[in-house]
């Protein structure tokens, strides 16, 4: 049963490993809740600086003070490269793979255009602790009659959206633990993975997951995600993402068939977000989005040695 805790901690840090040699530490006033569900280790803490978060198998993963810097560009830029890419007003139908946590599915239902959200989240204890703890995540999505929760492997809505045309996704995110081998979700960071995807996406849509860090001692991880990525889909970016939990820049890789414009127009952007009636964005407006996909020297070289070694297979 999960340890509920309500009187403040003694002094707590919590170290994540960065590197082999490398460990980012945050310190915890209070342990909220800590639970061994059928899948992982879930804890909710309270930290002086991120406020709320959520840590699954010590690994943080979001937390009240930065959410909006990783949830933002996973979802919104997606969003907008779609509405670009299709000359359309946005998605209509949307599939998160895990984002447990409800904040990806309430960004997502803040689009005039979308239709549809299936949150496919396999852990029930994760969806019901975020439910509680984290309600201004949830906000409330759950009475949205446009998004079906489906408590099961991604992968298995994957195959249903495959083999059945009226149920493919304009977008599908996987809102996921990192990219490491052996890693909770490895195996949805997979070029098999990625072709199911592609196969589940209607003609014009765009796959986008949280890739790892960039920085360079731990660039590996993303510029191999970036790669296979690549090697399924015609185009793919990187959207760097500033996320002060996770003790690092954060990259996320937008993929599609459909054309990705590195340099969209910020009066474009700013239109499609008015037309869809988002206007509470804390830090992806449409200045930001314009100028968020990028790739320096060093990553771009750390990719192309990634693609190098994944044609070599």
């Amino acid at each position: 049963m999960p340890e509920e805790r309500d009187t403040p901690s003694t002094r707590i840090r919590l170290e994540e490993p960065i590197t082999p040699f490398d460990t980012c530490r945050h310190e915890v006033s209070r342990v909220i809740l800590d639970d061994r569900t059928p899948y992982q280790h879930m804890q909710i803490v309270e930290s002086p600086t991120m406020g709320r978060a959520l840590i699954l198998d010590g690994r943080w993963q979001s937390s009240t003070s930065d959410a909006h810097i990783y949830h933002e560009p996973l979802v919104h830029a997606s969003f907008l490269h779609h509405a670009i890419a299709n000359e359309r007003q946005g998605p209509k139908s949307v599939l998160i793979a895990g984002g447990g946590d409800w904040r990806t599915a309430h960004e997502a239902l803040k689009w005039a255009s979308v239709r549809r959200v299936v949150l496919a989240e396999i852990d029930e204890r994760v969806l019901g602790a975020c439910r509680t703890h984290f309600p201004e995540f949830h906000a409330g999505c759950e009475d949205d009659p446009r998004l079906e929760v489906v408590v099961d492997d991604a992968a298995s809505v994957l195959e249903t959206a495959m083999t059945t045309e009226h149920e493919r996704f304009d977008i599908i995110i996987g809102d996921l633990s990192d990219p490491i081998d052996h890693g909770p979700s490895a195996e949805l960071f997979t070029i098999e993975a990625y072709k199911r995807a592609r196969s589940a996406l209607t003609p014009g849509g765009i796959f986008t997951t949280q890739a790892g860090g960039i920085s360079p001692a731990e660039v590996g991880p993303h510029a191999r995600t970036r790669a296979k990525l690549q090697s399924v889909f015609e185009r793919a970016l990187t959207l760097i993402a500033p996320v002060q939990i996770f003790g690092t820049p954060l990259g996320i890789v937008i993929a599609s068939d459909a054309p990705l414009d590195p340099n969209p127009e910020i009066e474009r952007a700013a239109r499609i977000l008015t037309e869809n009636r988002v206007h509470d964005l804390r830090y992806l407006d449409a200045q930001t989005f314009a100028r968020s996909a990028f790739a320096p020297p060093y990553l771009q070289d750390a990719i192309r040695w990634a693609q190098a070694a994944t044609a070599g297979r």
